[in-house]
Formats: structure tokens, C-alpha cells, sequence
């Protein structure tokens, strides 16, 4: 297997490795904010939604308040789903080396929420 460098690549290589790259750091990016939003909604389930939402069967529904056009009324099981999803992004890929890695790719502004 051979070894190349950037430098020794031709202009259509670069322009190929530079486009994928583009992509990956603004992906990287993206993720460290939906991390970051991930960790506010935890917050606020615990800190005030988890003492109300815990008296609900896990049928019943809660409607849809959000203003996002198609979203509809989950049951309270849904929302418990939801919050685990958000919750296994953070535990698998909101470490320190991760975060670290995204804000490498990305630039630290660009991983921030806000």
C-alpha cells in the first residue's frame, strides 16, 4: 500500500478530499451541538418535566405544543424513548476525547450551542 500526502495529490484529488472534508467538519459540528442541546434537555427533564411527566401512565398522550409543522401528540412511552435516544448519543459520543475531536474538526465556536 502506498502513502500519500495531501500536498502530492493533483488539483481534482483535492478538490475531492477537500469537499469530504468540508462535509465531515461541518457534520462534526452539528453533532457537538445536538450533544450539547441533548445535555439541556436532560437537565430539564430532571431539574422539572420527569416530576409531572412520572404521575402519567404510559399510554397516555401529550400533545404536541412545539410548533413543528407534522410533529403529533407522542405517548408518554415515546417521550421516555426519546429521552433515552438523546441519552445514548451523550453517554457514546459526548466524551471528553469526543468533544475534544469535533472541536478540532470544526472549530470550537461552531460546536456551540446558541
Amino acid at each position: 500500500m502506498s502513502t500519500a500526502t495531501y500536498d502530492a495529490l493533483d488539483p481534482a484529488a483535492k478538490a475531492i478530499v477537500d469537499a469530504y472534508t468540508t462535509q465531515l467538519r461541518a457534520h462534526a459540528g452539528m453533532s457537538a451541538r445536538v450533544i450539547n442541546d441533548g445535555e439541556t434537555i436532560e437537565d430539564y427533564y430532571w431539574g422539572a418535566a420527569n416530576s409531572i411527566l412520572a404521575s402519567f401512565g404510559p399510554t397516555d398522550e401529550v400533545p404536541n405544543a412545539s410548533g413543528l409543522a407534522g410533529a403529533m401528540n407522542l405517548t408518554k412511552t415515546e417521550l421516555d424513548n426519546l429521552l433515552s435516544y438523546v441519552q445514548g448519543i451523550k453517554t457514546n459520543y459526548g466524551t471528553d476525547a469526543h468533544q475534544q475531536l469535533r472541536a478540532k474538526a470544526a472549530g470550537l465556536q461552531n460546536t456551540l450551542t446558541g
